[in-house]
């Protein structure tokens, strides 16, 4: 378990869009060594083993090395305006890449600095800003647990 800083977001309406005011405080945190490993043209942390393993079960199917499509998918099938997209909890970038692709810009949210490492190799950044905090509901500190194996499982320790 490591500690890093959440800072509150709000989202104040304008028409269509929202501007997005935050507090925060950058988060260099590192979890392990920092290395990483490339598989089927994704970086992951060498410690994470989860999605490499989903997306070769997605290729065993005939499929291509994506994660969550079909659920991303239909979720943008809701989606009117395609101006801004906020990735909250970014991880690598499984979601931020086709983020990139459907909408004119995305800011993509990640505290821990393995994750955000791989996050930049992962993703087209012309069009997506990351930035290095947690979102949260008020100003504190936090405990974020980083589950090895699976970092998508990563989470705020809520005890």
């Amino acid at each position: 378990m490591v500690s890093l800083h959440l800072w509150k977001i709000s989202l104040q309406p304008i028409t269509d869009n929202y501007i997005v005011s935050i507090l925060y405080i950058h988060t260099n945190m590192k979890v392990k060594n920092g290395f990483k490993y490339k598989k089927n043209g994704w970086t992951f942390p060498d410690y994470d083993t989860h999605f490499a393993y989903m997306l070769d079960k997605n290729i065993r199917k005939g499929g291509e090395p994506v994660y969550q499509e079909p659920v991303r998918r239909k979720s943008f099938q809701f989606v009117q305006h395609k101006g801004l997209a906020l990735d909250i909890g970014a991880n690598i970038g499984l979601w931020t890449r086709d983020m990139a692709k459907q909408f004119q810009r995305v800011i993509a949210f990640e505290p821990v600095a393995d994750f955000r490492e791989c996050l930049r190799e992962n993703v087209d950044m012309s069009q997506v800003a990351i930035r290095d905090y947690a979102l949260g509901n008020e100003n504190t500190t936090i405990d974020m647990v980083i589950t090895p194996d699976n970092t998508g499982h990563s989470h705020v320790n809520t005890d």
